[in-house]
């Protein structure tokens, strides 16, 4: 037997975990340095939330959204650094550390914002 990854039905490992990082990857990007919110969000999820994404440089991510378009975003840092957040949420919602009550200051475009992150605060933009 070559490889007992698969050959123990209905636990194919490899399908199994393909299968949830595939559904992250369709909610949540960490690439680039950017995070990115809803990149791939399939017309049949036009509503839903998801907790506990975990992004690249320490960043545990919740996100809700209504008629395929993200209402809540929720930021959990571990570590201070320069952060980038791409969501169309971002457009016209400020992003609040809720650690301090106040909005974050950085650079923002159209739909993103890049800012410096403090370790342990929680930041939120919401609807």
């Amino acid at each position: 037997m070559p490889n007992l990854l698969c050959d123990h039905p209905p636990f194919q490992i490899d399908g199994n975990f393909g299968a949830t990082a595939g559904i992250a990857e369709l909610l949540l990007q960490s690439h680039l340095g950017v995070i990115d919110v809803l990149p791939a969000l399939p017309a049949a999820w036009p509503d839903g939330t998801v907790t506990g994404l975990r992004a690249r440089g320490g960043v545990t991510v919740d996100i809700g959204w209504q008629a395929r378009a993200a209402t809540a975003l929720d930021l959990h840092t571990t570590t201070a650094r320069l952060l980038t957040v791409r969501s169309t949420l971002l457009a016209d919602t400020p992003l609040i550390d809720l650690a301090t009550g106040t909005p974050v200051q950085g650079t923002r475009g159209d739909t993103q914002i890049t800012f410096h992150t403090q370790e342990g605060h929680h930041y939120r933009a919401c609807r």
